[in-house]
Parts: structure tokens; sequence; C-alpha cells
């Protein structure tokens, strides 16, 4: 996070292909980070990817 920044970094937990727990642990482990504020977090966890995937904001807002 220090060398890219919370506006670089997107979240992934590569389910399914490891097991549900696994990956929710993983969430779980985001969501528990102190060195993220709440701008930091949600960037990080959403608003990255929908501004990288303008199409899929575009879908989801619908």
């Amino acid at each position: 996070m220090a060398a890219a920044g919370a506006g670089r970094l997107l979240f992934g937990t590569d389910w399914p292909q490891v097991a549900r727990p696994e990956a929710d642990g993983t969430t779980a482990l985001l969501d528990r980070d102190p060195s993220l504020d709440r701008r930091a977090h949600a960037a990080v966890d959403r608003g990255n990817a929908l501004r990288l995937l303008p199409r899929l904001a575009r879908r989801l807002s619908r």
C-alpha cells in the first residue's frame, strides 16, 4: 500500500478457486486492516475496480 497507494490496488480472493471459508477469512482481514481508513477501504474493496471497469460499473448501477 505504501508503494502504490490505495488508488492503485484491487482486492480479490480467487474464489471459487479457493474454499469459501478461506475467501471469507481473507475478506475479514481486509475489513479489519487498521492501515485502511474508510476511504481507502472503499477504494480497494470496490471503487478502484468500478473505475477500471466502467461497463461493469454501469451494469451494477442499474
